[in-house]
């Protein structure tokens, strides 16, 4: 580093040639890095929200009318291998199931109704007049009692024998 100023006065410090030269690289580095995280990020997600869409969509448990969102949900933005690690699949599935309702049109539309009646609508009154669509009652209960059974098995094991 090389000081620069007046005699008295407080003195910057200007960065030599070769000191701006490797911060250049450096930066660039750390945007490259960030660049190829990111592509690999954004391509597991997509590879996570395709699976689901596959299983949700070909397994005829419900028919899918709510808004385009599903193909691209903030719930599955974590990598496809965090959440084979981290997160059960039945877990992943009851929330896209939930994102799936919450922006359905009936739900939009009950929300905007609660606006014009109230400045700002609780959550008591959303749920007063909020109905879960039939369609997704069947699956709903299939990953709660799948959820249950795992749980109890993991706490029992012995009873998988007797069964």
């Amino acid at each position: 580093m090389v000081r620069v100023g007046k005699k008295g006065q407080r003195k910057a410090k200007k960065p030599t040639a070769e000191e701006s030269y490797l911060q250049e690289i450096q930066n660039e580095l750390k945007k490259n890095k960030h660049r190829i995280c990111e592509t690999r990020r954004r391509q597991q997600e997509s590879a996570a929200i395709n699976l689901l869409m596959d299983f949700i969509l070909h397994t005829k448990k419900f028919v899918y009318t709510g808004s385009e969102k599903l193909s691209r949900m903030t719930l599955l933005s974590c990598a496809d291998e965090y959440i084979h690690d981290h997160v059960s699949s039945l877990n992943v599935l009851l929330g896209v199931l939930c994102s799936i309702v919450a922006c359905s049109p009936s739900t939009q539309e009950l929300l905007l109704e609660l606006k014009k009646e109230t400045a700002e609508p609780s959550v008591v009154d959303l749920m007063h007049k909020f109905e879960i669509p039939e369609q997704h009652y069947e699956l709903m209960d299939c990953i709660l009692q799948i959820q249950a059974n795992d749980a109890y098995n993991a706490y029992f094991p012995s009873a998988l024998h007797s069964l």
